[in-house]
């Protein structure tokens, strides 16, 4: 996968963190996507589309106190 390679190279890559998170979270992998999504809120934290996305991952949990935070 191109972002792993990305992110090989420069680990704090926000789009690459961003879309891994978004990839794994299409794919069900919800407990992947919100570590990869907290990497990318590290990484650029202005930027809102990840905190939205976090979000909805952690909705698919059930967590829903996190996700309204």
């Amino acid at each position: 996968m191109v972002y792993a390679q990305i992110l090989q190279r420069n680990p704090t890559h926000f789009d690459a963190l961003h879309m891994r998170a978004a990839v794994r979270f299409a794919l069900g992998q919800h407990e992947a996507a919100i570590n990869f999504f907290k990497l990318a809120i590290r990484a650029e934290p202005r930027q809102p589309v990840p905190y939205s996305n976090l979000g909805f991952a952690l909705h698919e949990l059930g967590r829903y106190d996190e996700a309204i935070e």
